[in-house]
């Protein structure tokens, strides 16, 4: 009785083990691709945030970091290329940090 309930426990487990990754990807993806579009929609107020903290050339690193959190959030929701995007934005978030 106990290595039936075992096997079944075990095949219901690699039945939903895609999930915990799944939603993991999904709610970092969504929470990148929010705030890249924030970042977007007011680019100037984040380019004028990057200058007051003495970010060397503001006007090109803020759209970079705010279209590739925009665009790495989109990908990580789609699961297209997440590793070099997890990679990206792991690097970003490290700089910010």
């Amino acid at each position: 009785m106990l290595a039936t309930l075992g096997r079944i426990r075990a095949h219901i487990e690699s039945f939903v083990s895609f999930l915990p990754p799944l939603l993991t990807r999904m709610t970092v993806g969504y929470g990148f691709f929010l705030t890249g579009r924030g970042k977007l929609a007011h680019l100037d107020n984040l380019i004028e945030q990057f200058q007051t903290w003495g970010i060397p050339y503001p006007h090109l690193q803020a759209p970079m970091v705010a279209g590739l959190e925009y665009i790495g959030g989109m990908a990580l929701l789609a699961g297209l290329l997440t590793r070099p995007f997890a990679l990206a934005l792991a690097s970003t978030m490290v700089v910010a940090l």
